[in-house]
């Protein structure tokens, strides 16, 4: 699997693979992004439709009294705010910059001409749309299910799928990850992640090397989130 294309529909890491836009860059409006800067504020207008040509950012819903949620960290080429260029209506979240970004504004006007002159975009818009709905549905379910623990091992087994790479040491998680971004696209704290990673890597499931993770047991890590998702289930029945 190479390193940084998300295959799975419900991995949190979204990179389209495809860079259908960057033929038409010239059309749209570009946007040097600095680690930390807000591309857009969730309840703003859309000004368009988002590519992302280098970099990566994070997909947040803050709520007034400071918590956020991660929805999906992003990273080139993809497109975002697709939902919010077509609808009209404006944004239900926030799009961060974590590294220095190059980002590409297309007006709605010229998205419009693109996928007239250019009917194919209209399908690679749609996965890309369908394929975050699904991402959505996939963590309310988690959310709803899963408690904390098995829900941060259930991250790592999907992370894994995406970009996993065999080495001597196990199966080696190959994006740098820290305990607050697993935290972040888990919905929990880094200290229960930093926990829940204490006691895999106690049980020989993972080893974790400065802000990489290492796999010695898939099908271990895999039953620990069944696991605990029976357990819960049993609770709920008693």
């Amino acid at each position: 699997m190479s390193v940084g294309v998300a295959v799975t529909p419900d991995s949190p890491w979204v990179r389209s693979g495809r860079p259908f836009l960057q033929p038409f860059l010239s059309e749209g409006e570009l946007r040097v992004c600095k680690p930390g800067a807000v591309i857009y504020f969730q309840g703003e207008q859309s000004p368009g439709l988002f590519y992302i040509h280098r970099g990566r950012f994070k997909v947040t819903i803050y709520h007034e009294d400071g918590r956020e949620k991660v929805l999906a960290i992003q990273e080139a080429p993809t497109t975002f705010g697709e939902t919010a260029a077509f609808d009209g209506e404006p944004y239900f979240c926030t799009a961060v910059a974590l590294d220095q970004c190059q980002i590409y504004l297309f007006p709605r006007s010229v998205v419009r001409k693109l996928i007239v002159d250019h009917p194919e975009i209209s399908f690679s818009l749609i996965e890309s749309i369908g394929r975050k709905l699904r991402l959505l549905a996939l963590q309310v379910e988690d959310l709803t299910f899963l408690d904390a623990p098995p829900r941060i091992a259930h991250m790592l087994t999907k992370l894994l799928v995406d970009y996993g790479t065999s080495t001597e040491g196990g199966e080696r998680l190959g994006i740098p990850i820290t305990h607050q971004e697993l935290a972040d696209v888990a919905g929990t704290s880094r200290i229960t992640v930093t926990t829940v990673l204490n006691r895999l890597e106690r049980e020989g499931i993972i080893r974790k090397q400065r802000r990489t993770i290492f796999v010695h047991d898939r099908g271990k890590l895999y039953h620990f989130t069944q696991g605990n998702a029976r357990r819960r289930q049993r609770e709920q029945m008693l």
